[in-house]
This record gives C-alpha cells, structure tokens and sequence, in this order.
C-alpha cells in the first residue's frame, strides 16, 4: 500500500495509512493467521479493514526485519493478543477504525489503538473513567477519545484486552502502573481529521 506514514515514540516502531481502498481479495504475503481470519468475516467492510491491518504489518516487517521472507510469522493468544512467532524477542500490535489502520513494534509488549472520535455517554464515563479523567473529558469529546485510545492501548501492551479494568486505569499521565508493571502513555499525531491514536510498551 501507498501513502503509509511512520513514527518512532519511546522506542516503538508505528506505521499507519489510509485503508479505504485496501482489497481483501489481494493477500499476497498474508499469513496463515490473517488468512483465517478473513474466511470468517462476512462483513465486507470489516474484512476490508483486517487486510489494512495486514499490510500495515507487512510494511512494518519489511522496514524492521527486511532479510526475513513473507508471510510475517505470528499467532495470537487466547485473549486475542498477536505475538511473532520469528523473529524471537519483539512484540506487534494492531488497530484499525473507520479508514484507518496502524501497527507497533516494539522489544517489550506493545499496544497500539485508533479511535475514530465519538461523544461517550454518562455511564460509560463512570464506568471506565476515573475521577480525574471524567473531569477531563466531560464534554469534549476529542478528550474522551484521546484518553480511550491510551486506555486500549495500555490495555493491549497488558495483555489483557478489556479485562485490565478501565474504570481503575489512569492515562492522564506519560506513564500509568498495572498490576506493579509501568507502562508508557503517548499519543500519535496522525494527521487524519476525527482519528486519534495512542501507544503503549511495557516499562
């Protein structure tokens, strides 16, 4: 894919691009994992934004690890988590929304996540947000979704998915603890109107 922009935050590797033209029907270089995937998907609109997912993978495989063959070589966990399986010792996450997707790479677990922006409602702000938070993104709804990317995003760099508890994790801050394990909080500056994004990596 064209017009694939990059950025390098804390020691982890982000690329991330437009996915409104991707072709599910073309997966050259996909793997096995993307592959099945995209056989259960009915939908052709989230079919289309799996394979965006894929080739942001690709792309990031052939700027980091250019000498390695495709198909990239990665499984996921039970609770839906992806992991290389070669090269050994990095870790990969992926997001997609809307017309966007986007990957991380980094050599402790990462998390990445894209939002499109979108007004919360007042029980899932007193459900998933702290005190502290709620004062901020009561209101504003480019805060809300700012603050709900780095949620999902240490979320993912957990391991954990929704699990971790949103309602008792604070990302107001460049770094938020989970469990006694630090993990950084950055936003990405992604230039696309409506879309915010965030990273995260174990400390």
């Amino acid at each position: 894919m064209s017009g694939i922009a990059e950025r390098r935050i804390n020691g982890i590797y982000i690329c991330f691009g437009d996915i409104s033209e991707a072709d599910a029907s073309c997966t050259d270089g996909f793997s096995e994992y993307r592959l099945k995937k995209l056989s259960s998907i009915r939908n052709e609109d989230e079919k289309r934004r799996s394979a965006g997912a894929e080739h942001m993978l690709i792309h990031a495989a052939s700027v980091l690890f250019p000498h390695l063959p495709l198909p990239v070589r990665y499984e996921a966990d039970e609770l839906g988590k992806p992991y290389f399986t070669a090269p050994e010792g990095f870790f990969l996450s992926l997001s997609h929304s809307g017309t966007l997707a986007a990957c991380a790479v980094s050599d402790t677990p990462v998390g990445i996540d894209v939002q499109l922006e979108r007004t919360p409602g007042a029980g899932l702000l007193r459900r998933c947000f702290t005190e502290r938070e709620r004062g901020a993104a009561l209101g504003d709804p480019a805060v809300f979704t700012r603050l709900w990317a780095r949620k999902e995003a240490v979320s993912k760099a957990a391991g954990l998915g929704i699990q971790i508890g949103f309602g008792s994790l604070d990302v107001l801050e460049g770094q938020t603890e989970h469990r006694g394990r630090l993990y950084s909080v950055d936003d990405v500056v992604c230039g696309f109107a409506g879309y915010h994004m965030a990273v995260s990596r174990q400390l």
